[in-house]
């Protein structure tokens, strides 16, 4: 989060509506804009925050005719990138806007609107009528993808800005079964109920009204049969029981997304995942039959264990074991010919299950993605077997660099990349 500049310096309300700009310092950028209501009124005390609504402290908020501004630190090597705001006010939505500021720049948003917003209450019970703690309940509204149309249909060319409102909401059923969802925009919402041993439950559109509560009927959910559920355990070296690893998979729904005039079909997927127990039992309960075996993708929470994925599970299988195995610590410092730091690097492991230096049979490509890594020096965690080091950087450069066997990794790798 860039540093917010005292606005009182800057005299950011003069600008003009259209989206013009005046003088400011070239390190600075500046936003400004009106919360209203849907009838046009102006709402203030909209109170503003940078990057997320998880912080505390606001970093501006609407005066008494819904007006704000923003004045930021904004330097000529971030031209193109983008600077996220969210804005929430009890009885409102929360609302999501973001711009390409340019430095030196001020910006004027025009009007923004912001709805007002009613209630949902209600409870998640089990087939017996058991309150049902833990479950995940999602409200989503029928408008989730409309954007602010009397905002956008009137925005400047030059703005390169877009505002839209966050519809999706969740929360979590409390020991008692019960949820609330404070703040829904007005109009057709329905909810989804989600439980890893339950099948999931999405409602029929229900109207909710501004400045109103819907008590909505108790949702009852239907236990996974043992015959959609897969169990089995994780161990570490030497058998150790490992706890806490995630047991993920993707099932395949049958359906496709896209069209033959673009070329882009692909198969739907929903994603489900559990933990794994203080003794490394796990069971992952499937929310309908798959039209065939699926991959299991385990990913432990302990650094010193090795992630692992296994082919050709069926539901219903009842002993399905995972022996992860050990990481070693591969630290990497890259420069290039002119001995200045590489900050942006990844790497290609091709791995050998054997440690027969003679093996060449590859057990697996792992590819870590380049990212930011300061200095040119970055920290992996790699298989505790016998790889062949290849690095990738962000401008598709690729150097082979060679075999490593267990053990046998210098505590600090330097690299040139010719």
């Amino acid at each position: 989060m860039k540093a917010i500049i005292s606005l009182g310096l800057l005299t950011l309300a003069g600008c003009a509506p259209s989206g013009g700009s005046q003088s400011l310092p070239p390190s600075v950028a500046g936003i400004v804009g009106t919360f209203v209501d849907i009838e046009g009124r102006p709402v203030p005390d909209g109170l503003l925050f940078g990057d997320s609504l998880a912080a505390e402290v606001p970093i501006a908020i609407s005066d008494a005719m819904g007006q704000f501004q923003l004045g930021f630190e904004w330097k000529d090597d971030q031209y193109g990138q983008r600077y996220d705001c969210y804005a929430k006010k009890q009885g409102y939505a929360k609302l999501h806007f973001w711009a390409h500021p340019r430095p030196g720049q001020v910006f004027d948003l025009e009007d923004l609107i912001v709805n007002r917003t009613g209630t949902l209450i209600g409870k998640v019970i089990d087939e017996s009528g058991k309150p049902l703690e833990g479950v995940t309940v999602l409200v989503e509204h029928e408008d989730q993808d409309a954007f602010m149309q009397s905002w956008a249909s009137r925005r400047h060319p030059r703005l390169y800005a877009l505002a839209t409102t966050n519809w999706l909401e969740s929360a979590t059923t409390s020991e008692s079964g019960e949820y609330e969802f404070d703040g829904i925009p007005p109009g057709n919402c329905s909810l989804q109920a989600n439980h890893e041993s339950f099948f999931w439950h999405t409602s029929d559109f229900m109207q909710l009204e501004a400045n109103s509560t819907v008590n909505v009927p108790p949702i009852q959910l239907e236990a996974i049969p043992e015959s959609l559920q897969i169990q089995g355990r994780v161990l570490g070296p030497g058998r150790s029981h490992v706890s806490n690893a995630e047991i993920s998979a993707e099932l395949a729904t049958g359906f496709t997304v896209g069209s033959l005039e673009n070329c882009m079909i692909w198969e739907e997927t929903i994603p489900i995942s559990t933990l794994t127990d203080s003794l490394g039992n796990f069971t992952l309960c499937l929310p309908f039959r798959p039209s065939s075996p699926i991959q299991l993708f385990i990913s432990p929470s302990q650094e010193k264990l090795d992630i692992a994925s296994i082919d050709g599970v069926q539901p219903g299988d009842r002993d399905v074991q995972i022996i992860l195995g050990a990481t070693q610590k591969l630290v990497l410092r890259i420069i290039d010919s002119q001995g200045l730091p590489v900050e942006n690097f990844g790497c290609v492991l091709d791995i050998y299950d054997s440690e027969d230096p003679g093996a060449s049979e590859i057990s697996e490509r792992r590819k870590i993605d380049p990212t930011t890594h300061l200095s040119g020096r970055g920290t992996f965690c790699v298989p505790a077997k016998r790889f062949y080091l290849n690095i990738t950087t962000d401008s598709g450069r690729w150097q082979e660099i060679g075999m490593f066997a267990p053990g046998s990794l210098p505590t600090l790798l330097e690299i040139t990349l010719k």
